[in-house]
């Protein structure tokens, strides 16, 4: 379901009486209201990095950067007012990114439009999924994960179980079962926690750290294993019983927060924010070799600046529980900005 407002509908919003849920969509129509891309919208093998500036404190502009496969920065893909980009994820040829006015899709040519409303409490995403009917699986600040069908209607809820000392959902992915959700609860969060969504229970942790780390992004694998970016244990490997196989990023020096796998699933990418600053990386999935990087994040438009990566994603890349969509047709490159 797509949500679009012409202008005009802000101003509006002030003279009349409204429902919250009007008033919520209408204020993500102030935010996109205008030129919203940059650019020519993504590419096919492209790397989308999605954030906002480290100077920024309250409500500001947020970017999706494009970068191409080998990690050279092309341009800033979209930007926005007061909408930090959380998560990202394939719907066909667009994006949608989770973010603080609800799901919002980003179509190829860069527009952007409201697919999913924002929270009814007023919180923000922080995290989806999607299983092979397109169901999207929608994770807030809280301990609830909500499901929309494809047209945007909620068709259910789940309250999944804390993690003591960590918080909400922040990250999450959905297994090629169609049935078990993976999930971490950020800072302090120390266990790898799964959930059925098919019958609404809760089951065993499927992985732990140490006192004091975290586990951060997830993608599941399709040999049934996970990857998972943590707090100090870099990016861990994992087997189909929870074991590690293998480490990635020792020495970075970051948090591992974000992560994408390559369409052909022999590579990925993922985003870091430590002590060596904002930055990208390009891992090979079995040697473990890295393919480019450190790349910093920075944003041209603001010298000294960069983003921290809050989502990384290869555009086309296939989760294991989603639909295999079709590669798009190449499109005329845009013009690299300097």
């Amino acid at each position: 379901m797509d949500t679009k407002f012409e202008l005009g509908d802000c101003w509006t919003a002030l003279t009349m009486k409204i429902s919250r849920r009007t008033l919520l969509l209408l204020a993500l129509a102030c935010v996109l209201e205008g030129p919203a891309a940059l650019g020519s919208g993504y590419f096919q093998g492209e790397v989308l990095v999605g954030g906002w500036p480290a100077y920024q404190l309250g409500c500001g502009l947020s970017y999706i950067q494009a970068y191409t496969s080998s990690g050279v920065y092309q341009r800033d893909a979209a930007v926005m007012s007061c909408g930090l980009p959380r998560d990202a994820i394939m719907l066909g040829d667009d994006v949608l990114f989770a973010g603080f006015h609800g799901v919002i899709r980003m179509h190829s040519d860069g527009s952007l439009s409201l697919y999913i409303a924002g929270d009814p409490e007023g919180r923000e995403y922080t995290s989806l999924a999607m299983d092979a009917q397109q169901n999207v699986f929608v994770a807030t600040t809280t301990l609830t994960i909500r499901k929309f069908d494809s047209t945007g209607r909620l068709t259910g809820s789940y309250n999944v179980p804390a993690d003591p000392g960590g918080g909400g959902v922040f990250w999450m992915d959905l297994g090629a079962d169609q049935c078990t959700l993976f999930y971490a609860t950020g800072l302090n969060g120390i266990h790898l926690k799964r959930y059925d969504v098919c019958r609404s229970v809760a089951l065993t942790d499927f992985a732990a750290l140490q006192a004091g780390d975290s586990f951060f992004g997830i993608r599941t694998l399709p040999d049934g294993g996970l990857l998972v970016g943590t707090r100090y244990s870099d990016i861990l490997r994992l087997s189909s019983s929870g074991a590690v196989v293998h480490v990635f990023g020792v020495g970075a020096g970051g948090w591992w927060n974000s992560l994408s796998l390559s369409r052909d699933e022999q590579s990925f990418w993922a985003g870091s924010v430590g002590t060596n600053g904002a930055l990208i990386m390009n891992f090979d999935l079995n040697s473990g070799a890295v393919l480019a990087g450190p790349i910093p994040t920075p944003v041209p438009s603001v010298p000294g600046y960069s983003i921290a990566p809050e989502f990384v994603l290869v555009v086309g890349e296939h989760r294991a529980a989603q639909p295999f969509f079709s590669a798009a047709p190449p499109r005329r490159r845009a013009v690299r900005n300097h």
